[in-house]
């Protein structure tokens, strides 16, 4: 079992907490309990196998752009817009900019070294 599921398991076996989230959380639409061992099926896409995205009502466009910021460094931007940039990629066309002038370390992530950075256009 890997450490982030562990925790995660130890923070909601509990069942309470301080300020009540758990009980506006169980009537939240779309809420599904499962009991333990159980795991949802995802939505599959016939063509690609990928998980479908949920239907949200009132979308009725896709995002053309997406961007992941936070005023602290070391919250995991880098990682979590590097793993997004894959899966879209999976999908289609996708340019990952990281805009990051100090400390840019999408490259790293994506496993290639650029001739050229964002630095060198500023």
């Amino acid at each position: 079992m890997s450490w982030a599921r562990e925790l995660l398991q130890r923070a909601t076996a509990s069942g309470r907490s301080k300020d009540g989230a758990k009980d506006r959380a169980k009537n939240s639409p779309g809420r599904r309990h499962l009991s333990s061992g159980q795991r949802p099926a995802p939505a599959r896409t016939p063509s690609s196998g990928l998980p479908r995205p949920p239907d949200l009502p009132g979308a009725a466009t896709r995002a053309a752009s997406l961007c992941l910021v936070s005023g602290k460094g070391g919250t995991g931007k880098s990682f979590v817009t590097a793993n997004l940039a894959c899966l879209f990629a999976r999908r289609g066309r996708t340019l990952l900019i990281d805009a990051d002038l100090g400390v840019g370390n999408a490259h790293i992530l994506q496993g290639v070294n650029p001739d050229h950075t964002l630095v060198d256009l500023v």
